[in-house]
């Protein structure tokens, strides 16, 4: 994707992972995508960071305004 940091591309990603249309992205949604990349990653033969660690990350990067989930606006300002 071309210019992936231009806040139309963040908005067109964000809607993507919006899953439930709440307008904010939660643990549990992160959990849904997560889960569907586990056992392709556990297939690796690579060790693999928990949920926890990769929600921490997630979390720690983007800084969101509230702690509980992730919203287009966060993301825009990161």
């Amino acid at each position: 994707m071309e210019n992936k940091h231009e806040p139309q591309a963040i908005a067109y990603l964000f809607r993507i992972l919006d899953v439930g249309g709440q307008g904010k992205l939660t643990s549990l949604t992160l959990r849904y995508f997560y889960d569907g990349i586990e056992d392709k990653l556990r297939a690796s033969d690579n060790d693999i960071p928990s949920f926890e660690n990769v929600l921490n990350e997630i979390f720690d990067m983007v800084r969101p305004a509230n702690p509980h989930y992730i919203t287009l606006d966060d993301l825009i300002n990161w």
